[in-house]
Formats: structure tokens, C-alpha cells, sequence
């Protein structure tokens, strides 16, 4: 899950980041990364590596937290 939500949140983020070049080239760097990693992680699980499609779902930032926020530690919902 997470290498896929990190993929999903440098792209949805790429956007504001068009501005530095340099910031932008590290992000889509990352992406990369982030994405053979995903790739990687569902080959070890026997799982197709990539689903086909040509274009990732990019994410929010809201989403994104959305998403990892029963992981972070002090969140509400991991003492409960």
C-alpha cells in the first residue's frame, strides 16, 4: 500500500512543483523509484507487477493522508 500511495502522491503533486525545476526533477525521480518499488513488492506477493493501464490515479494530498493516517504514530485510531 504504501509504495503504491507514494507513487499515486508525487504525481498528484507534480503539479506544484513544476515551478523549481530542480524540486521537480527530484520528485520525479522519486516517482520512479517509488514505482519499480511497487512493482517489486506485487511480484513478491505473486501478484501481476502492473495492471496495464498506461497512466497512475494521482492522489491528493488529502487523500494521501487519508490513507496513511492509521499508521502514523499518535493517531487516534491506532489506540483504539
Amino acid at each position: 500500500m504504501f509504495e503504491d500511495t507514494g507513487v499515486k502522491a508525487y504525481k498528484g503533486q507534480a503539479g506544484n512543483l513544476i515551478t523549481s525545476s530542480k524540486l521537480f526533477t527530484a520528485a520525479l525521480r522519486i516517482h520512479s523509484v517509488e514505482a519499480r518499488h511497487a512493482a517489486e513488492i506485487r511480484r513478491l506477493r505473486g501478484v501481476k507487477e502492473w495492471d496495464g493501464g498506461a497512466f497512475d490515479q494521482p492522489l491528493s494530498k488529502e487523500e494521501v493522508l487519508a490513507m496513511v493516517s492509521p499508521f502514523i504514530r499518535g493517531n487516534a485510531a491506532m489506540r483504539t
